[in-house]
Parts: C-alpha cells; structure tokens; sequence
C-alpha cells in the first residue's frame, strides 16, 4: 500500500513538474508538439537538423579564404542549428547584440538627417 502511494505521488508530481515546463515553454506550431509527443522523430529530426546545419557551417568556413561571402554562410549555418541547440544559440548572441547596435546607430543616423 505504501509503495503505490509512493508510486502514486511520484507520477503526479512529474505530470505538474510537465505542465510547468509546458506552461513555460514558448508557443510552439502543431510539428513541434507532435514531434515532443515522438521521442524517436524528435531524434531523427535533430540529428536532421544538426547534419544540414553542419554542412552549412563547413561551407562557411570553406568559403572563408575564396571569395564569397563566408562569414554570411557560417552565421547562418549556426541560425540553422540554434533552431535545436542551445550551444549554437548562445554562439549568435554576440552577433544578435552585435547586429541591434549596428541597427540602432543607423537608425539614429537616419533620424539626425532627416
């Protein structure tokens, strides 16, 4: 008896630690939730995602010595992998502060002429 309860308040609490993770978390589209509900698609789309992303990435830095615009190329490779990986998402916060001061202070040029 004391081990279903157990049992019991162990389940419930992870079903509202779930609902308050799920509260929490941003909108997201019907493919993202149904992908939450399939662990293994989940899986095959990442892996999906971080095998286009890294061919991006290493074009970029293939395009970094020939003429091209290879900075451009590697950015958006890590956009396309911070759409799944934190680590690629903390990488573009530089460039994101980076791009809103530049845009800020062309806005700012824009507003002095006129």
């Amino acid at each position: 008896m004391m081990v279903r309860r157990a049992r019991l308040l162990a389940e419930s609490g992870a079903d509202l630690v779930a609902a308050a993770d799920e509260a929490d978390a941003p909108e997201r589209g019907v493919f993202r939730r149904w992908l939450g509900r399939h662990p293994r698609m989940l899986r095959i789309w990442r892996t999906g995602v971080a095998g286009f992303g890294g061919c991006v990435l290493v074009l970029g830095v293939v395009l970094l010595p020939l003429p091209g615009p290879g900075w451009v190329v590697i950015f958006f490779g890590l956009g396309i992998l911070s759409t799944e990986f934190a680590w690629a998402a903390k990488a573009l916060k530089p460039l994101k502060r980076l791009w809103t001061w530049l845009s800020s202070r062309l806005e700012r040029r824009r507003a002095r002429r006129g």
